[in-house]
């Protein structure tokens, strides 16, 4: 893609720079994670490790939200210009067609500012232009605006659009959204018109709305304003941290007060949005969605705690005194980075796909390995006590180098 090209559509799109928390990029948690999603998911190829650090070129980007919500640490965000009022534009659109016309405009063609016209393919549909790449879109906002009408993504221009690459992130929240409404037994509501749409139907006129612009009516106003004080004030009550989606930490079995130190941690707020959906829904149906599971062997864990440490949501809580140590686990802050997995020292972490929709929506802390502590034998750190020979992850490397070495050494005789 060409730079002519590429300013073309960073100033169709809008001349607001994304928000970097450089801070949050699990490069720069631990150096050996190596994660290249936003790379990968970036469209116009803006996205750049330098020095292991995701950075944006301005120039280059087309502001097409596609990183910002698969980025699994929330490292990009929309500046405050940018705030879509697609979602109050669906509602008010909904809400006016089905008191002018019930039979149609009972569902909304999405599209953005590469198609034109006010022709659409698809029955009953009301047309909203939106001004954006339609990749910005996460499954939780499809699953949102497709809460009471079927919502159609008109993804036919993509192939065309220099940012056609766009279109697997566009397919991938699509299938996502879908996914999670089948798991709680909900219609199929998110359709791509590529490949759900009638080919033999009669494209015909159809109202169109501006998505910054929702149509002005008393009803649908007030009904957005007293949902928005709702959220605003559900917001206010909670911080965007772990403690959304986790129980208060519970004492250490009398053993005085817990330690609990780690870097920074932060719930995406794609994930507390999922979980504000799906809690809606009542019980969820026994379907594989390939949740993440942490697993630690109990016996080899030296209670070091890095895996908790390096943790960026707080999905793994340490806590330890003088003599005992809890390693637990929330499954809805989970993010599936793998950082545990790489940042323990033994490798006794690992990372499983099989956790029930029951576990995750459950968000209780799960017990992992708990124990008691004891001095290190060659060091005297406290460590996990497992009987005679207790080591802690330091000296249990030192030693098995030295292992290894009088192997290696043997061998050779």
């Amino acid at each position: 893609m060409n730079l002519d090209t590429l300013a073309k559509l960073s100033e169709r799109y809008t001349t607001e720079q994304l928000i970097v928390s450089a801070d949050r990029c699990l490069n720069s948690r631990f150096k050996q994670i190596d994660c290249r999603v936003c790379v990968e998911a970036c469209p116009a190829e803006a996205i750049q490790l330098e020095a292991g650090q995701a950075a944006i070129n301005a120039e280059t980007c087309v502001r097409c939200g596609a990183c910002v919500w698969q980025c699994p640490t929330e490292v990009f965000a929309q500046s405050p210009g940018l705030k879509s009022k697609l979602p109050e534009t669906v509602q008010a659109v909904g809400a006016a067609s089905a008191r002018t016309a019930p039979r149609s405009g009972t569902c909304v063609e999405l599209r953005c500012s590469q198609v034109k016209g006010d022709k659409t393919s698809v029955p009953d549909a009301t047309i909203i232009q939106h001004p954006r790449c339609l990749a910005e879109l996460s499954p939780a906002q499809l699953i949102e605006l497709a809460a009471e009408r079927d919502v159609w993504l008109n993804d036919q221009a993509c192939a065309a659009c220099p940012l056609k690459e766009a279109h697997t992130s566009i397919m991938r929240a699509v299938n996502e959204a879908n996914r999670w409404r089948a798991a709680f037994d909900q219609p199929r509501h998110i359709h791509p018109l590529t490949t759900d749409a009638d080919r033999n139907a009669k494209p015909r006129a159809a109202r169109v709305f501006d998505s910054a612009n929702p149509p002005s009516d008393r009803r649908a106003f007030f009904k957005l304003f007293t949902r928005s004080l709702v959220e605003a004030s559900a917001s206010a009550a909670k911080s965007n941290d772990t403690d959304q989606v986790r129980p208060a930490i519970p004492p250490l079995r009398g053993h005085g007060k817990p330690v609990d130190q780690r870097l920074p941690r932060h719930v995406p707020a794609e994930r507390a949005r999922l979980l504000s959906v799906i809690e809606k829904w009542g019980q969820p149906q026994r379907v594989p969605l390939d949740l993440p599971r942490v697993q630690v062997k109990e016996l080899d864990c030296t209670a070091c705690g890095l895996c908790a440490k390096f943790c960026p949501t707080g999905a793994l809580r340490f806590q330890s005194d003088e003599t005992y140590f809890v390693l637990d686990f929330i499954p809805a802050a989970c993010v599936d980075c793998g950082i545990c997995a790489k940042a323990c020292p033994t490798q006794e972490v690992s990372l499983t796909h099989d956790l029930p929709l029951l576990e995750f929506i459950g968000i209780k802390a799960q017990v992992l390995v708990a124990g008691n502590l004891a001095p290190c034998a060659m060091c005297q750190k406290p460590t996990a006590s497992h009987g005679n020979g207790t080591r802690c992850e330091v000296c249990r490397a030192v030693l098995d180098k030295q292992t290894l070495a009088s192997d290696l050494f043997a061998s050779l005789h």
